[in-house]
């Protein structure tokens, strides 16, 4: 049975109500600025009032004016690259981890098979 376009309309809008939910259950707040108000101004206000009520704040924009304007107010900022690169290192890091065989470090396995004679020695005295 073939789904008409409202159909799918309301199934794609039902989605994305849901994803939002998601995020903001997981502090993230998606903010669409006004109509005649641009991006621009409502990140530099949102950063605005952040750094005025003592909250940390950083942005994530390649905007040479966004970079600009936040950093002049004391806000955190990276570009999209450089984040993009940060993530990629985190998920090499992780993947390294995962990989890595899991050894116990105790202290009889950093010491040298010298040292741990000599404290064995100790022991039996």
């Amino acid at each position: 049975m073939p789904t008409s376009q409202s159909q799918k309309k309301e199934a794609i809008a039902q989605a994305a109500e849901q994803e939002l939910a998601s995020l903001a259950a997981r502090g993230v707040r998606i903010e669409f600025s006004p109509t005649g108000v641009s991006a621009d101004t409502v990140v530099q206000k949102l950063c605005i009032e952040a750094r005025e009520e003592g909250r940390a704040c950083s942005v994530v924009s390649s905007d040479g004016t966004i970079q600009a304007v936040v950093m002049g107010k004391g806000v955190t900022r990276i570009s999209s690259r450089m984040l993009v690169d940060e993530i990629k290192q985190i998920d090499n890091d992780v993947h390294e981890a995962e990989e890595a065989p899991q050894i116990k470090m105790t202290l009889g396995s950093r010491l040298s098979p010298d040292a741990l004679a000599k404290l064995k020695a100790l022991r039996g005295r």
